[in-house]
């Protein structure tokens, strides 16, 4: 069973093959954008309009609730708590059962399961996939209008100080989303 508590890389080529791209970065430039976008159409092989960046899964979540008013959210099954807080600060309410919004994490982290869930119940679809790398199961490239899936480098490549993370969707919220950008994202 996987242990979704544990985030670290066991792959010593890939360790040494991101100490070596860490050496050549500069920490302090900011980030070009497009080259990034660029780069993750050709690594997705989905159209950039489709993808935003972020800085971290919360830097996300945060701007994709700011888009919504007077909603609750609502998870199926176990959740990452840091969807309260983007919750919070977009005055949106939280709600275990009912909810206009639903989020899921993909698998869910606490036990790795798989749920089934109606997409039609509900206004829109948050899916985390956080996890997602460890299951052969996504929903990246499914076509669901009402749906972001957002995924993050810092389960699958021990990443978490990169504080890199991306999502699909359609491209209307994810139009909303880049006009919401953060200096820092």
């Amino acid at each position: 069973m996987l242990d979704c508590r544990t985030n670290y890389c066991y792959d010593k080529i890939l360790q040494n093959d991101l100490k070596k791209l860490y050496s050549k970065i500069d920490l302090h430039s900011l980030t070009n954008k497009e080259y990034v976008y660029d780069c993750m159409t050709n690594y997705l092989k989905i159209p950039k309009e489709k993808i935003e960046i972020g800085s971290g899964t919360i830097d996300i979540l945060e701007r994709l609730l700011s888009l919504f008013e007077h909603k609750t959210v609502t998870s199926i099954g176990p959740y990452w708590t840091g969807i309260k807080w983007a919750c919070f600060k977009n005055d949106l309410k939280f709600d275990e059962c009912n909810g206009d919004i639903a989020y899921i994490s993909y698998p869910n982290s606490r036990d790795g399961l798989l749920r089934e869930f109606n997409f039609d119940h509900y206004e829109f679809v948050i899916i985390d996939e956080a996890y997602g790398d460890f299951c052969d199961e996504s929903f990246l490239y499914e076509e669901i209008p009402n749906v972001i899936v957002t995924k993050t480098f810092s389960k699958s490549l021990s990443l978490p100080g990169i504080r890199f993370a991306y999502c699909v969707g359609d491209p209307s919220y994810i139009e909303g989303l880049k006009t919401i950008s953060h200096k820092y994202s």
